[in-house]
């Protein structure tokens, strides 16, 4: 069974910062990931997609690190978030038995100063 522990900014998290990093891993107890499978979108752009950056997403601190049970993935977006944005994260990868798997989470950047 695949299963996504360790987002950084966490699921839900208010208040994340505008040049936050993107970070989670893909944990398999079964029959091992297709890494090749992995697609990942932010905000409805790709961000990965076969076990490549996608323009906009590779920025210095990207990377995938891939083992038979485990892929660690860190997407350093080249252009900041914007204040108050909701972010929503979307990946799809499937396992050595061809069986998919969806996950799905937002997080909102730190608000605007309020204007007096």
């Amino acid at each position: 069974m695949l299963t996504i522990s360790g987002q950084y900014p966490s699921e839900g998290a208010k208040g994340a910062a505008l040049d936050s990093l993107i970070e989670f891993s893909i944990i398999d107890d079964g029959t091992g990931i297709d890494a090749s499978s992995i697609i990942v979108e932010v905000s409805g752009a790709r961000a990965i997609e076969d076990l490549g950056f996608q323009p906009g997403f590779d920025g210095l601190y990207s990377d995938i690190e891939v083992s038979s049970d485990l892929v660690n993935i860190v997407i350093d977006q080249e252009d900041i978030f914007r204040q108050g944005q909701v972010v929503s994260i979307k990946i799809q990868v499937k396992n050595l038995d061809n069986e998919f798997f969806n996950y799905n989470y937002l997080f909102k950047t730190v608000a605007p100063e309020p204007v007096l």
